[in-house]
């Protein structure tokens, strides 16, 4: 216990960020553009909207931090088919994976650890208390995603300590206009079957979709031959995803909207682990697999109140997340995790004057860490608070500013 909390501590640092990016000219852009889109009839590059560096919407250009866009056209195009395939692309970030599909995935963005990148789906902090606040990406399919923001260098100013290396914000696809149904199945080498099945659309004040996604695959080569003893068979990796995903709403007026989102994903993973030889104390490849099982479930509910002709917006929300796993490895004992996390939160956006757009917010998150083999049980408590200044000087210089402070319940106050 003593080491995890340790390790929060050396985290909590970057709390201050600072960015000035000037523009010669209307046609002038600091940040990357999202490689494969479309350019419009006039021959300009349509304008893209991101949320992850300064949790408003604003034009991609207007930002001086280095962020990559994928969307759900980009997906489609490449047919990737989980995150990490689509996450390779991106500059700046190592992924890294541990056997065929469905193995333990870390991101690393600029050289940081993987427990510095903080990662939300739809809003929701999805990374593992139980993991040292990493995420296991390997169990991530994008099958419902709209939009992935990967968001390079240190965001502390805004998310905390665990955002020293970057953010990769997600965000899934919303219902609009008539009940739509969609669907795909696909089969090919490897033992691979993917099925998909998307309802959604919205009605009046309402706005729904449905999504169930089936990701398999029974048959991976991932031990070299030339590994194996003589006469023994080949054990290829088998990974099995099933994950459920909606997201809800409702604008009950001009000043009051609700919104949820939920997220559940069963998976299975065998897998060939290491033997060690008694005699020569050198590792060969297991005879019998592993297991690794993952129960993730996340979830949001959201309310939104804007006045004064959206110049003051509300967001109130409630997160929670809940990742379990289990390793069952032969001759060992079994080990279990499972990482839990409750957060409260509030953000307000006010537009106080032509071109000036301040943000206020707060948190408080409740963490706890459970595991068997080694028996540890720990929780931590975060209460945090931040502002920013975002200034847009006649469109051709932005100047945003934020500063934060986390209050912890295990080391005070930072």
């Amino acid at each position: 216990m003593l080491s995890y909390y340790s390790r929060a501590a050396r985290r909590c640092v970057h709390l201050f960020s600072f960015v000035l990016v000037p523009l010669l000219s209307s046609s002038g852009a600091f940040g990357q553009v999202a490689a494969g889109q479309a350019a419009d009839q006039s021959g300009s590059l349509p304008e893209v909207l991101v949320t992850a560096p300064t949790t408003v919407p604003t034009p991609e250009n207007d930002v001086a931090s280095s962020i990559s866009v994928i969307t759900d056209q980009q997906i489609d195009a490449h047919q990737w088919r989980t995150v990490p395939d689509a996450l390779e692309t991106v500059p700046g970030l190592n992924v890294v994976q541990t056997g065929g599909p469905g193995g333990l995935t870390s991101v690393y963005i600029r050289g940081t650890s993987s427990d510095h990148v903080k990662v939300l789906i739809d809003g929701i902090d999805v990374t593992d208390p139980s993991n040292s606040n990493a995420f296991d990406f390997g169990q991530l399919l994008a099958s419902d995603i709209e939009r992935i923001e990967v968001l390079r260098g240190p965001q502390s100013g805004l998310y905390g300590s665990d955002a020293i290396g970057g953010v990769i914000n997600i965000i899934t696809k919303k219902g609009q206009g008539p009940l739509k149904v969609t669907g795909t199945i696909e089969g090919g080498s490897f033992g691979t079957l993917n099925q998909y099945l998307r309802a959604s659309g919205s009605q009046s004040i309402f706005n729904y979709s449905f999504n169930v996604a089936h990701y398999r695959s029974t048959d991976t080569p991932v031990t070299p031959l030339n590994k194996l003893l003589p006469g023994e068979q080949r054990n290829n990796n088998s990974y099995d995803n099933l994950t459920f995903s909606t997201k809800l709403g409702a604008d009950i007026n001009e000043h009051l909207s609700l919104n949820y989102v939920g997220r559940y994903t069963n998976s299975s993973y065998f897998f060939t682990g290491d033997s060690l030889d008694d005699t020569t104390f050198l590792y060969y490849p297991s005879p019998t697999q592993s297991q690794q099982v993952d129960h993730d479930y996340f979830t949001r509910g959201e309310m939104v109140t804007s006045f004064f002709d959206d110049r003051l917006k509300n967001y109130l929300g409630i997160n929670y997340s809940d990742s379990w796993s289990l390793n069952l490895t032969p001759d060992s004992l079994p080990e279990n995790y499972q990482g839990k996390r409750l957060q409260e939160d509030w953000r307000s956006v006010i537009q106080a004057l032509p071109g000036e757009t301040v943000v206020i917010g707060a948190d408080h998150k409740d963490e706890t860490l459970w595991q068997i083999n080694p028996d540890t049980n720990a929780s931590q408590a975060d209460t945090g608070a931040y502002a920013e200044l975002e200034s847009n000087f006649y469109n051709r210089a932005f100047l945003t500013s934020n500063i934060r402070y986390d209050d912890y319940s295990t080391f005070g106050g930072i």
